[in-house]
């Protein structure tokens, strides 16, 4: 891998029902964008069944694109559901970067998103944006991201 090393393989996350949302999970996020609503992805998913994911840390400074690209240019392959994002997160807490985004893809209408999840003492905020654009991330910040464990 070009931009990502492994830091840790095959977190088991739970089945779900497709019903959980991040716009809906207040007693997960102290803070969560409006944009999960306003581009309206607040809505359910199909269910899932149990689930192994990687974390990958960057190493070498990349774009969001660079980042998922690196694990596979299978995007489809890396999201996970809205549920399984609140599922790795409460089951998952300490695997989170503190202080710094971990970066989840996520599908909704057809389309392809980013949630960044941020620790700090206030609790769990989640972010959302579009996966695109051309911003490198600084590699000294050891930013993660989940996603599915490919065969």
């Amino acid at each position: 891998m070009e931009f990502l090393n492994v830091l840790s393989k095959g977190l088991v996350l739970g089945s779900c029902d497709g019903q959980q949302t991040i716009a809906q999970a207040k007693d997960v996020f102290t803070y969560r964008d409006a944009d999960f609503e306003n581009w309206g992805t607040d809505e359910p998913s199909e269910p899932t069944r149990e689930t192994k994911v990687n974390v990958y840390e960057l190493r070498k400074g990349a774009t969001l694109n660079q980042m998922f690209n690196d694990i596979s240019l299978d995007l489809d392959k890396l999201c996970l559901s809205q549920g399984q994002i609140i599922g790795f997160v409460q089951k998952y807490r300490k695997r989170l970067r503190d202080g710094y985004a971990t970066f989840f893809l996520f599908r909704s209408g057809g389309k392809i998103f980013v949630a960044g999840v941020y620790v700090s003492s206030g609790g769990e905020g989640v972010g959302v944006g579009r996966l695109g654009g051309v911003y490198v991330w600084d590699a000294c910040y050891h930013l993660r991201l989940v996603a599915p464990q490919l065969p």
